[in-house]
């Protein structure tokens, strides 16, 4: 049979393109600039309303990274796995 399936290598290109598309540099950025923010300490304390603030911010940064994933990242994925299927059969 000289079409096997080598599933290892499969799993590895899968894994590798997922990654490629630079969200997690970005998600990774937006969280060290959080900590940064989170770590500047007002001279009269920590409102209540900083701390929802800052749970916001991390908040926005991960959907972000989620959305990214969800809608930019896994479409192509589907596309170009689509588009090989197509050119191979």
């Amino acid at each position: 049979m000289s079409n096997a399936l080598d599933l290892k290598q499969i799993e590895r290109k899968a894994f590798r393109s997922t990654h490629q598309d630079g969200l997690l540099d970005i998600y990774l950025g937006g969280i060290v600039v959080a900590l940064a923010i989170t770590m500047y300490r007002p001279a009269g304390g920590y409102a209540p309303n900083n701390i929802l603030i800052m749970l916001l911010l991390y908040t926005v940064i991960g959907g972000l990274f989620w959305v990214g994933k969800k809608f930019v990242t896994v479409p192509r994925m589907v596309l170009r796995c689509t588009m090989r299927i197509c050119s191979i059969g």
